[in-house]
């Protein structure tokens, strides 16, 4: 129970739909008749008007106290935001739901961003992204399924088809963003480089043979490994069907593939592991026989040892919709998730950015005719959500390459209903918005007591919404 001016309030939780929700702030005198009000009509049951609450629409003051604490476990990148901009003088508690510190009456704006009542709580942290402008006196030919991949502080590009298939090797600086061409490789395109620590791996892929009379294509049946100077043609051992449009992803130090398409257009329904510290093949067990009739053309991403699938086409050109998991234990099963999921896709590619999984682009299957994909979605605890899209956005696409360095979101190359797209990066910048649904406490402001007579700091209970401004 809350103290307000000598008054007791016996409800101290309010609850919105499947969750409970604690929430309150420090408001001035003049106020506190409307928030006891409103405070009576919230528990009631009654809708408060968003209008009815001036003094709510933003406060920034100097906060004494800070006491934040949610039903799920406060994830350590928010802790830190706090802890970085109120300098706090005395961490009181830290816990895995609770954290309250005093703040040595430092400076923080809040901002109310949502009504009063509001039924869709979401994670306390989302992100949107800006698409900025990149300056590019030098960059690759244009391509479709070539490999984009952050190592070693850089952006790698290798392979794809344009004019012909690619055997150029490219580093990006995202810092300058310039492009510089290094040391050639084998031409081919369709196949996956993965990063495993200072080296880079490139798997599977086609090239086209243009010598003699007839231009035939053919597969890559050769491993290469770049460590950080040049090249290298990696002997290996265990059987390993050559392919092109698999998924690849670096998973305990090896590298984790599966499906693609094999000889004579067969879609691959196998899970593979390379391990790259013995050089070695070994096929992945999958006694569910999930991907019966195959799998290519989908993205893969490792999160914690455990592998994300979204996507897909098969043998019979059914195009999934559906998240696949994959751990040591549970081999591959379906997750289920809520929020705004994406249609059936192929041809996208997905990343990680802690804590989300992004997934971009890609070609959609909706039956009555093809198109491209340009959103962004974001997968956190099972939930999607699609994420806000600020400055140019680049044409759909499909076939592209992405990765993720920093807080950027790389994309280049790919096509769709035009033909190749354009040549220059695309750079979007993600920036942070902190949700805090559940903050317990807020108490007054420095122009106002800090205590009442009684020594009860001013607090009132009242569930809303707030964005913690960086």
């Amino acid at each position: 129970m809350i103290n307000i001016r000598n008054k007791r309030l016996d409800q101290s939780q309010l609850t919105c739909g499947r969750q409970s929700v604690n929430s309150s702030i420090a408001t001035q005198g003049k106020d506190y008749q409307q928030l006891e009000k409103s405070f009576y009509q919230i528990s009631q049951g009654q809708k408060v008007k968003q209008h009815t609450l001036p003094a709510l629409q933003e406060k920034k003051g100097l906060f004494e106290q800070i006491f934040v604490a949610v039903h799920e476990k406060l994830n350590d990148d928010f802790k830190n935001t706090i802890f970085r901009q109120t300098q706090y003088k005395t961490l009181i508690k830290n816990s895995n739901k609770t954290l309250k510190l005093k703040t040595n009456n430092t400076k923080i704006k809040f901002k109310r961003q949502q009504s009063v009542i509001e039924t869709n709580i979401n994670q306390n942290c989302l992100i949107k992204g800006n698409w900025i402008a990149c300056e590019q006196n030098w960059f690759p030919q244009f391509r479709e399924f070539g490999q984009m991949v952050t190592h070693q502080g850089s952006i790698f590009l290798s392979g794809g088809f344009g004019n012909s298939v690619n055997n150029d090797f490219c580093q990006f600086e995202t810092t300058s963003n310039k492009w510089t061409s290094l040391q050639n490789v084998t031409p081919r395109y369709g196949h996956t480089m993965t990063s495993i620590s200072t080296d880079l791996y490139v798997i599977g892929g086609e090239q086209i043979n243009n010598y003699g009379p007839l231009r035939s294509k053919c597969f890559v049946n050769e491993i290469q490994k770049f460590d950080g100077e040049r090249w290298h043609t990696i002997k290996y051992t265990g059987i390993f069907q050559m392919r092109k449009y698999h998924a690849a992803t670096n998973y305990k130090d090896s590298i984790f593939i599966i499906g693609g398409e094999g000889f004579k257009n067969k879609v691959l329904n196998d899970t593979m592991i390379f391990d790259t510290a013995h050089s070695r093949f070994h096929e992945v067990p999958n006694p569910k026989n999930v991907f019966a009739k195959g799998i290519m053309h989908t993205a893969i991403v490792e999160v914690q040892e455990t592998i994300y699938l979204y996507g897909g086409v098969n043998q019979n050109d059914e195009v999934y919709d559906q998240l696949y998991t994959y751990d040591a234990i549970q081999n591959w099963k379906p997750k289920e998730t809520i929020g705004s999921k994406p249609p059936k896709l192929m041809m996208h590619t997905m990343v990680y950015y802690d804590p989300f999984i992004l997934l971009y682009g890609g070609k959609i299957d909706d039956m009555q005719q093809t198109t491209f994909s340009n959103q962004i979605y974001a997968l956190r605890n099972n939930e999607w959500y699609v994420i806000q899209q600020e400055g140019v956005i680049p044409q759909p696409r499909a076939g592209h390459s992405s990765c993720i360095d920093g807080n950027k979101l790389l994309i280049f190359g790919g096509f769709n209903y035009d033909g190749y797209l354009s040549c220059q990066m695309q750079i979007m910048e993600f920036k942070r918005v902190y949700q805090i649904n559940r903050i317990v406490s807020l108490p007054a402001l420095k122009s106002e007591p800090a205590e009442t007579s009684q020594g009860q700091r001013k607090t009132f209970l009242l569930k809303t919404r707030f964005s913690l401004l960086k």
